[in-house]
């Protein structure tokens, strides 16, 4: 009697064990009753990830080694170089000194107004805007030395060749309202000063609103500057990387590659005017 007893308390001990357990078809009846919240809040996730991919331009990166030959080491010094810290930092003093020279922005404002870089033109598309670079329908040309820092206008094609400029703004300070109507390839009057917007093999291609903005070569330089990477391989290394990113790898190149040239040509004007100082 007592062994029954014993054996029913157990049995219903295991019963109300497996009522107060969680079964696996709890969890999903719980799931599947709020399916609509998961399946609003994936979509509201993907369309924020879409749009933020749709907006954000892609940006690509350019390297380009160098190799500085320092003949003013002797053999010695280098060897030396190999062993103590101190002759490290001395030898490395002109290395140094040309990675200080490739990152000025006296440089990089050589660069801008030989590839003309002051002029950036925007392309204002549905939810987002989009730099054209090489494939601007038109190129600005200033007709006079303008004292201006900065400004900028918007440009609607109304035909083939007529241009309607509104908009104008100067070191972000908007002017009074004012348009201005002419012809590609024209001399155009403006509140920003005579400029000329000629015409290019890309004309035609789009007909949305695209804005204009002309920053001077030093201010340009600095903003590029400020991007460019300009580092030794390693410590004990004499190879200068340099390094850029842009969302146009083709500028990124051209950027790196006159920054080179001009580097060559300013170290060849120095080792002339030190020849001829010499030689006087």
């Amino acid at each position: 009697m007592v062994e029954e007893n014993k054996n029913a308390h157990v049995w219903n001990g295991t019963d109300e064990d497996d009522d107060d357990s969680l079964q696996l078809s709890d969890i999903w009846g719980m799931i599947w009753g709020y399916k609509w919240w998961y399946v609003a809040c994936v979509s509201i996730c993907l369309l924020f990830a879409g749009f933020y991919i749709y907006k954000t331009p892609k940006t690509y990166s350019r390297v380009a080694k160098i190799i500085i030959d320092d003949d003013s080491q002797t053999s010695a010094m280098r060897e030396l170089a190999a062993f103590s810290s101190s002759a490290r930092r001395y030898s490395g003093i002109n290395v140094d000194n040309e990675v200080e020279a490739f990152a000025s922005p006296d440089l990089m404002e050589i660069v801008v107004s030989r590839l003309g870089l002051e002029t950036a033109y925007i392309e204002k598309q549905f939810l987002r805007t989009r730099e054209l670079y090489t494939n601007t329908p038109f190129n600005l040309s200033l007709l006079a030395d303008n004292p201006m820092s900065a400004f900028s206008f918007n440009v609607v094609m109304e035909s083939d060749s007529t241009v309607v400029l509104s908009d104008f703004t100067v070191a972000n300070e908007e002017l009074k309202e004012s348009r201005v109507r002419g012809a590609l390839g024209d001399s155009l009057v403006t509140p920003v000063g005579a400029i000329r917007l000629s015409p290019t093999i890309h004309l035609g291609e789009s007909s949305k609103p695209i804005h204009v903005s002309w920053v001077n070569a030093r201010t340009r330089a600095k903003g590029y500057a400020s991007r460019l990477g300009v580092s030794l391989s390693n410590k004990q290394s004499s190879v200068v990387v340099i390094a850029l990113s842009d969302v146009f790898p083709s500028r990124a190149e051209s950027i790196i590659n006159t920054l080179l040239d001009v580097y060559d040509e300013q170290w060849i004007s120095n080792k002339t005017r030190s020849a001829r100082n010499t030689t006087e």
